[in-house]
């Protein structure tokens, strides 16, 4: 009987501590986007890519995809049409229209449009 009671005891002690990180978490998390929040910032970026893509670069590859929770835009160029007076170009652009840069080496820009990033 008293090993009974003890793991009962044990039982409500853990969900009492699942209750209450999930409380913690709905009260002090940030909220996803929704579908359609996803949808309309990808509309955003793409007019924003297509902005800077004006200046010049030959893109190959694109993908842009949006989901409950985030939208994601990648463009590539191909090597022969990249310059670092283009990536200036393109990154004064983007900055301007509201991103933020979160990486860059000589090869790659990395954006992010929202400042959740």
């Amino acid at each position: 009987m008293e090993k009974n009671k003890s793991k009962n005891l044990k039982v409500i002690a853990i969900f009492v501590w699942v209750a209450v990180v999930w409380a913690v978490i709905l009260l002090f998390g940030k909220p996803n986007p929704s579908k359609s929040d996803s949808k309309s910032h990808l509309n955003i970026m793409n007019e924003d890519m297509s902005f800077a893509l004006k200046k010049g670069g030959d893109v190959y590859w694109r993908e842009a995809t949006y989901k409950y929770g985030g939208a994601l835009l990648i463009v590539n160029l191909n090597a022969y049409s990249w310059s670092r007076s283009l990536a200036g170009s393109y990154r004064s652009d983007l900055l301007m229209r509201g991103w933020v840069e979160i990486e860059e080496d000589d090869e790659k820009l990395s954006f992010c449009r929202w400042n959740d990033c």
